[in-house]
């Protein structure tokens, strides 16, 4: 007979370390001792009691419930605390383990605060908390503090650990905490294809849900607007209001996403209208206002531009079936043995074809769209048309209204004004302009008066200058020789990372094996991770290939090995702009890692779902497909190794830049590396900086000639 376990007693008065030390006093337990007990890891108490444990999760909550015999998860969150508060604990109980010198630099931080987000002498004791902190720390520099930088980030650091201390018994409920409909969605949303980010993002939010009794049924955007406030009162410190109106945005893209699933929609998931702007108030407008304008352009304007139809909607294929019909048949058997001989017979009806079909308004394979391009205009279209909006009140309801040049140029002049804010140039208007006359030529059927004003726009709107786009220059100017290096041996820096990883996880082994303990594994998936970024920022560097390129890399079709043992990509003419062959041989260094990638790293990447993938860089979560984070995971490695906001397109004039830097002259070399397909192209890139290099290498020649005696050539002594 098996004896009930009491129900734990109501929860008293006071916080979580308050009722566990109460009763490690009674019991005469240890802290380790009561952490083993409940089921958790030995220091789970005694991080708990020092305030390095917020809030513990609800297992851990049950587990010392059971012991204690208290429903500790009744406790409410800790009362809000002013600065005399802490100054007292402070000075009474300090934290377990902080040094004296922490002690000091603590109080002083204290004390600066409250000198500054204190109402006074006779306001009280400011509050203490994690807005008023967050408030405090937003709208101060070290100048308006009267202390130095350095002082100002101790302090600012200091803040938060004491935040930490005081918060230990009102830690933000989290997903592993939630039960019920709750956390069975977030398991469903976890064993989905959605983007990473959105999977993420329903963590908090579904735990936010629950903790707020909100039904599937009940959010709304207010629903999402509320979160977004309860993360800036809850949230951490450093958290701007930006950052988690970004966050309940992205809460509100998933939502809306599972609304489009069968499965999700229905158990009542409907989608919420945006409550928040979308970044850019001045593209603030209404999806419905554009929904006639946009079934316009996928039902019609796609199908033609695609070229399957006409831009009347007629199918391609009843007109060639109209051609086959008609066409002229040989005079005799004998004409047609010649015809097919001289391959005229092919040659006149394709001519006749093609003929007809442009006459009929039909685009040929030269003149179509890919899906890239498509998607860029229909983005383009709804820019224009709403900053158009926004700008004048005037709608654009149709392709025929969007083709008329004045109402185009205006649009395309608020688009400009909109977007230009760094006023540095772009072609970003030009080039959507240059979209919206295809269109209205083709499409629309305008007239050459009105095409030649469209053309007007599109010169006025293009940039007057050529080669990298001011953007890109000023990142270029960032790199210094020291930006330089570490960007280039940014593959050396991993992979020496790596193999030192390695060593100390082959000491720990055998220290483990000489006491008879399991070994860990030499590789695992992070490990996988770097030797990843180093293989795909190796491919960038070696050709300066574009990102499409590399992330379309098929171990079967495109790599083979050289005579010399090293690596060679080739991509086919059909992947590559412009093309041609794009042929991307490695070094041996670069050889030798892309081989102990493919041999140990990368299955550790694979799963059930892309076991059978050859894609070099395969996705997480499909058979089939590349990764298409990875490129996102380079750029930040690179910020945070190199200083510099990247992109990978910037991979082509890096390279480019530093040989010309390094000897001008190679100029036909760097052509030959970018895979330009004649010099003036590479010239048109290159020739500011090929002026700026050229000037530079005369002022250093002038700064190296003396003029009279050596001491001549020094500087003015202060």
């Amino acid at each position: 007979m098996t004896t009930a376990t009491p129900a734990p007693a109501p929860a008293p008065s006071g916080s979580i370390p308050d009722v566990v030390r109460a009763y490690l006093a009674t019991s005469g337990l240890s802290q380790r001792a009561l952490s083993l007990e409940a089921g958790l890891n030995e220091k789970a108490v005694s991080q708990l009691l020092i305030g390095r444990t917020q809030r513990p999760h609800a297992a851990a909550l049950a587990g010392l419930s059971r012991v204690v015999g208290v429903d500790l998860g009744a406790i409410a969150s800790a009362p809000t605390v002013t600065v005399a508060d802490m100054q007292r604990i402070l000075r009474e109980t300090p934290p377990h383990g902080w040094s004296p010198s922490v002690l000091r630099g603590a109080t002083s931080a204290l004390k600066l605060y409250e000198r500054f987000a204190g109402g006074g002498a006779c306001a009280g004791s400011p509050p203490f908390d994690r807005a008023s902190v967050r408030k405090f720390l937003a709208a101060n520099t070290p100048a308006s503090l009267g202390v130095s930088p350095a002082t100002c980030a101790a302090y600012a650091s200091h803040l938060r650990a004491l935040l930490d201390m005081v918060g230990g018994g009102g830690r933000t409920p989290q997903i592993r905490d939630v039960t019920g409909r709750w956390r069975w969605l977030y398991d469903a949303v976890a064993e989905t294809d959605l983007p990473q980010d959105l999977v993420w993002a329903a963590g908090p939010f579904f735990a936010w849900c629950d903790a707020q009794g909100i039904e599937f049924t009940d959010l709304t955007a207010e629903t999402f607007v509320a979160y977004r406030d309860h993360r800036i009162t809850h949230g951490g410190v450093t958290g701007a209001e930006a950052k988690h109106t970004k966050a309940s945005k992205r809460a509100r893209d998933l939502w809306n996403h599972l609304a489009t699933l069968p499965v999700f929609a229905n158990l009542g998931v409907r989608a919420a209208e945006q409550p928040f702007a979308d970044g850019r108030v001045r593209y603030a407008t209404p999806d419905a206002l554009l929904a006639p304008l946009l079934a316009e352009f996928d039902e019609q304007v796609v199908p033609w531009v695609t070229g399957k139809t006409t831009p009347q909607g007629r199918p391609v294929d009843e007109i060639l079936d109209e051609i086959e019909a008609i066409a002229a048949p040989p005079r005799s058997a004998k004409v047609a043995a010649a015809r097919r001989y001289n391959g005229k017979a092919s040659q006149n009806r394709k001519s006749a074809r093609e003929e007809r079909l442009r006459a009929c308004g039909v685009l040929l394979a030269a003149g179509t769209w890919g899906p890239k391009r498509v998607a860029v205009a229909r983005a383009g279209i709804i820019s224009l048309v709403k900053c158009f909006f926004t700008t004048t009140g005037t709608l654009i309801e149709t392709m025929a209204e969007l083709s008329e040049p004045d109402l185009l140029e205006a649009a395309a002049e608020a688009l400009d004004e909109a977007t230009d804010f760094d006023d540095v140039g772009s072609s970003y208007v030009s080039t959507l302009v240059k979209l919206v006359r295809k269109i209205a030529v083709g499409f629309v059927g305008v007239g050459a008066v009105e095409a030649a004003r469209i053309s007007h726009i599109i010169v006025r709107h293009t940039p007057d200058r050529a080669g990298v786009s001011p953007r890109n220059k000023l990142k270029l100017q960032q790199f210094t020789p020291d930006r330089i290096d570490a960007f280039f041996g940014m593959s050396g820096a991993l992979v020496a990372e790596v193999n030192a990883e390695v060593a100390r996880r082959r000491a720990a082994n055998r220290r483990a094996a000489a006491a008879g303990r399991k070994p860990v594994e030499l590789l695992d998936a992070e490990i996988a991770r770097k030797l990843e970024l180093v293989v795909a920022h190796d491919i960038f560097c070696a050709r300066a290939p574009r990102k499409a390129n590399v992330l379309g890399i098929d171990l079967d079709r495109h790599v083979r090995d050289a005579a010399d043992g090293t690596i060679i990509v080739e991509l086919p003419p059909e992947m590559v702009k412009g093309g041609r062959k794009l042929v991307i041989p490695l070094n041996p260094r670069m050889s030798a890692v892309f081989r102990q990638h493919i041999a140990k790293a990368r299955p550790l990447l694979l799963t059930d779902a892309n076991r059978g993938s050859m894609m070099l860089f395969p996705a997480r979560k499909r058979a089939e497909g590349h990764y298409t984070c990875l490129t996102v995971q380079l750029m930040r490695e690179i910020h945070e190794r190199v200083g510099v906001k990247f992109n990978p397109h910037l991979y082509r004039h890096l390279v480019g830049w530093v040989w010309l830097k390094n000897d001008p002259s190679k100029l036909p070399q760097v052509q030959i590396l970018l895979g330009h397909k004649n010099i003036a192209t590479t010239l048109k890139f290159y020739a500011e900086l090929d002026e700026t290099l050229a000037l530079q290498q005369w002022s250093d020649r002038l700064e190296g000639h003396g003029h009279g005696d050596r001491n001549n050539r020094r500087t003015l002594a202060a």
